[in-house]
């Protein structure tokens, strides 16, 4: 998914002292999901134009290792020096704004519940909050032209609506991968992190506290 937006949160939450909360429940919280990475699609596809046997053949691409909100939160905040850390979810809280997708034969295999995300708010709702567009265009000001995107003057709908990402999928089978020959490994920590490196060259994030993520070992 794209991490953008996150990333635009943690930001701001840190600029203004206050901590990062995660919007989902419990489940969504510690559901491990698997990413693909551009660069990690990069290998496999390199890979993949040079063995004769892959011909014709389709291929997922997944960074190898699953990455839950919990664990990427963390590193959220230190990546961005929120010095109030993350709030996650609890029993008490109200996940009221509830998004059910499929059901019946609307579902893959045709048969099932639907899927339900249950939230307590989204990041659209936080980027219509006017301080949070004033503590960014506060950064955007300090930067000294080393931040010159301003997410919250383009489309919010788009930017900020990867919290959709909150709901419990499935993970993409990397058994005919392996079993042609690859073994292509990115840690998603990493290549997150280095894609809001890559978004800071662009001056479109400001520059992290941390130099680089620490691997998931």
């Amino acid at each position: 998914i794209d991490f953008e937006h996150v990333a635009i949160y943690a930001t701001v939450q840190a600029y203004k002292g206050e901590a990062i909360e995660f919007g989902g429940d419990l489940t969504a919280w510690q559901f491990e999901a698997a990413h693909s990475s551009a660069r990690l699609t990069g290998y496999l596809s390199e890979w993949a134009v040079l063995e004769p046997e892959c011909a014709n053949e389709a291929f997922n691409a997944v960074d190898g290792a699953t990455l839950s909100w919990d664990r990427f939160f963390g590193a959220l905040a230190q990546w961005w020096g929120v010095s109030k850390g993350v709030i996650g979810p609890d029993a008490q809280s109200q996940y009221d704004k509830v998004m059910s997708l499929g059901g019946g034969d609307k579902n893959p295999l045709g048969y099932g519940p639907p899927q339900e995300m249950k939230r307590k708010f989204t990041l659209r709702e936080w980027a219509d909050d006017e301080a949070n567009k004033q503590a960014w265009e506060s950064l955007m000001e300090s930067s000294n032209g080393e931040l010159t995107w301003n997410p919250f003057n383009e489309n919010k709908d788009a930017i900020f609506s990867g919290d959709f990402a909150y709901l419990s999928f499935g993970t993409a089978s990397l058994s005919k991968t392996r079993v042609f020959g690859f073994n292509g490994f990115v840690d998603p920590l990493e290549s997150i992190h280095e894609m809001y490196s890559e978004c800071q060259r662009l001056r479109m994030l400001p520059k992290m506290v941390c130099d680089k993520a620490t691997p998931m070992i």
